[in-house]
């Protein structure tokens, strides 16, 4: 029984050394305390990335070219995050010499529904930490040209709307 006794008092010790001093367990805020309704959506993400890893490529099955996107959500913090909402894929392809400002002309269109928990979850990938989507071309948008820029719009169920695009090549995307 003093074994007990001691063994309880030790970690009633520890415990309390804990929440003396903290153990920095304190984060740093960017943007400073949440309070109230801000809490609940204090991890949203405020920025949606298209992740180097998307590219053109072959699919498997019928030879045809087909995007890969990889996107990324971030938080206030510049942490990954998971989210529901929906995600808009427009596809450009570039023409020859543009201005800075111009993506070229838009050729495809992609929508999904990631409000469903389980449909989202079966699109993340949690080695590579991005949700991963299959972007078949039904209308040939990727048989001509050699350039893209993938532009995508994550609207949160909150109604507010990301954007982030990323050049795409045979081997992955740059980001703009």
């Amino acid at each position: 029984m003093k074994t007990a006794i001691k063994a309880a008092a030790i970690v009633m010790g520890g415990m309390g050394a804990v929440v003396v001093c903290g153990c920095g367990l304190a984060a740093k805020s960017a943007g400073g305390p949440v309070a109230g309704g801000e809490a609940v959506g204090a991890f949203a993400p405020v920025r949606v990335v298209v992740h180097p890893l998307s590219g053109v490529r072959p699919d498997r099955a019928s030879g045809r070219r087909q995007v890969e996107a990889h996107i990324e959500l971030f938080d206030r913090w510049d942490h990954p995050v998971k989210a529901l909402g929906t995600v808009v894929f427009e596809l450009y392809r570039e023409a020859g010499v543009a201005s800075a400002g111009d993506i070229g002309a838009q050729v495809a269109r992609w929508d999904y529904e990631m409000t469903d928990p389980d449909v989202n979850a079966r699109a993340y990938d949690p080695v590579t930490r991005t949700y991963r989507f299959q972007l078949n071309d039904g209308e040939d948008a990727l048989s001509g040209g050699a350039g893209w820029t993938l532009r995508v719009l994550f609207t949160r169920l909150d109604g507010v709307a990301l954007e982030g695009s990323g050049r795409l090549m045979s081997a992955g995307a740059s980001q703009r």
